[in-house]
């Protein structure tokens, strides 16, 4: 029968005790419980914590290891890199080195395509892709090679200010081998809020992204962490004509009475012209029409 000892935290787990033999390890003895392993290697003469999984991020199976002194300290190391793919949801416990560009690659590759329709549901991709396209470039050229863990408030305000001193109609091109490269536009004006609020939107909208891939934990995102100040200024964007709603548009509007079923009955309608569509407010008796309790919904 399989003995029983305590390895994490009080957590009594069933352990597998076997002797190893082979040229790397050979004399080497081992505990385990599935995947989740520490040995102390005869050759090395060192306790090694071992772990391997699949990788979230690459979709490729990893090994992690960490080399001891003790067994203690294996023990321990072990510990640590359980909490750590716990925490990370299953993920990928070296999700720490995932940088802007994989993402920004996998989002283009997974997200920024033609948009699909259901009908006439948009289930996914948006509709125009040059905006984002252009948004992306902007996010690629700043952060680059930078590890998503590294991308923190400061540095996101840091990109906001990059983006406020570069004039408008400046272009980022992509040359071969994907290397970006920045053509400033000396008579463009200083951009706007709203052309600086789009690209970190975009931004936002990726890391969360990465959150549901596993490749950052939600407390890595900055746009999750309490702050008094928004990283996105949506109230100092310039005011916008305000357009009319569904209702109001209604009451500038006059009903269309149509007789049916023989003149029996009086059907009130809105007619929109420039879409095409009617819209049904009534169907009435002549009673009920002549009441004309209607005409308060219409301007008649």
């Amino acid at each position: 029968m399989s003995p029983h000892f305590s390895l994490f935290g009080g957590l009594r787990e069933k352990i597998r005790f076997r002797i190893r033999f082979g040229n790397s390890s050979e004399g080497s003895i081992s505990y385990e419980v599935g995947n989740w392993v520490y040995i102390f290697d005869e050759k090395k003469k060192r306790w090694i914590a071992r772990f391997s999984s699949v990788d979230k991020v690459t979709r490729k199976q990893k090994e992690f290891k960490r080399l001891c002194l003790t067994k203690t300290e294996a023990r321990k190391k072990l510990d640590e890199l359980r909490q750590k793919y716990e925490k990370s949801g299953g993920g990928s416990i070296n999700a720490d080195k995932a940088t802007f560009v994989f993402l920004a690659a996998k989002y283009k590759k997974e997200r920024l395509v033609p948009a699909v329709y259901a009908g006439e549901r948009k289930i996914a991709g948006p509709r125009e892709l040059t905006s984002p396209e252009g948004w992306l470039k902007q996010l690629l050229f700043f952060f680059g090679p930078a590890k998503l863990n590294e991308i923190t408030r400061g540095r996101i305000e840091q990109f906001k200010l990059w983006l406020t001193k570069l004039p408008t109609r400046s272009r980022i091109l992509e040359k071969e081998g994907g290397e970006l490269e920045l053509i400033t536009c000396p008579k463009g004006k200083q951009r706007k809020i709203e052309s600086i609020n789009r690209p970190v939107e975009l931004l936002r909208v990726m890391l969360k992204y990465a959150v549901d891939e596993r490749m950052i934990t939600p407390d890595q995102n900055p746009f999750s962490q309490r702050s008094t100040r928004a990283l996105i200024e949506r109230a100092a964007e310039t005011e916008r004509e305000r357009f009319p709603t569904f209702g109001e548009e209604l009451a500038l509007i006059n009903c269309v009475v149509f007789d049916i079923k023989g003149n029996n009955y009086r059907l009130i309608t809105i007619i929109l012209y420039p879409v095409q569509h009617v819209y049904i407010r009534y169907v009435l008796t002549h009673a009920e029409y002549d009441k004309g309790n209607w005409k308060n919904d219409c301007n008649c």
